[in-house]
């Protein structure tokens, strides 16, 4: 009788404690982000980007308070700075708190990446895939936005798309006449942006063992 009991509170617990939606809409469990803006990027992009990820993943989001970009990451173009992406990644991971299991840099400036065997080019964010940090740029999908809710849109596309390669996705090609995947690369273009959609490919979708997020549902 000791057991029974004993088993049927550990199924109460679990019940409980799966009606968090920050829980149960994440297989691997739990996840608190935490949006790191950098020196002055408008506070109304961490506002979109933190509702955009509660809303989509049901994870629990906090805005940290506002950091200095770190001058070893910057690069002095002829009329502007840009920075590089993943030294602006060793400085958040520096930095990530220990209430929060990922963290998402926020800048206003053009970034760039350059891997192995490749030539210098400019994004709109990066993560380490699967890890903790990521880092976003609005310079690019803002710059030839067509008004405030088309730039929303694409800001909230790439935020979600950063999450999913933290939690292990990798940029996928799945792209048809009904919309694109989420996690289709954007290669650091806007535009792009525009054609994805707010739903992962059922390939992407089988990978995170969801099926609420799935193309058609």
């Amino acid at each position: 009788m000791k057991n029974i009991l004993l088993g049927l509170v550990t199924i109460v617990f679990f019940m409980l404690w799966s009606c968090d939606g920050a829980v149960s809409k994440y297989h691997l469990g739990a996840q608190f982000i935490g949006l790191q803006p950098y020196e002055d990027i408008d506070t109304t992009y961490l506002n979109i980007a933190k509702e955009a990820i509660e809303d989509y993943y049901g994870y629990d989001v906090k805005i940290l308070e506002p950091i200095k970009l770190p001058v070893v990451a910057r690069k002095k173009m002829k009329t502007y700075s840009k920075y590089n992406a993943d030294k602006l990644l060793i400085d958040l991971q520096q930095v990530l708190p220990d209430d929060v299991t990922k963290i998402v840099g926020m800048i206003d400036y053009d970034i760039y990446s350059r891997q192995e065997g490749t030539k210098e080019h400019g994004i709109v964010g990066k993560s380490r895939r699967p890890g903790e940090v990521s880092i976003i740029s609005t310079y690019r999908f803002k710059k030839y936005a067509d008004n405030t809710n088309h730039f929303k849109n694409r800001l909230k596309k790439i935020v979600l798309k950063e999450i999913g390669h933290t939690v292990g996705l990798s940029s996928c090609k799945n792209k048809d006449k009904t919309g694109n995947c989420l996690m289709v690369n954007s290669g650091g273009n806007g535009r792009v942006l525009d054609h994805i959609d707010y739903r992962f490919c059922a390939e992407c979708a089988s990978k995170l063992n969801w099926d609420d997020k799935v193309e058609g549902k």
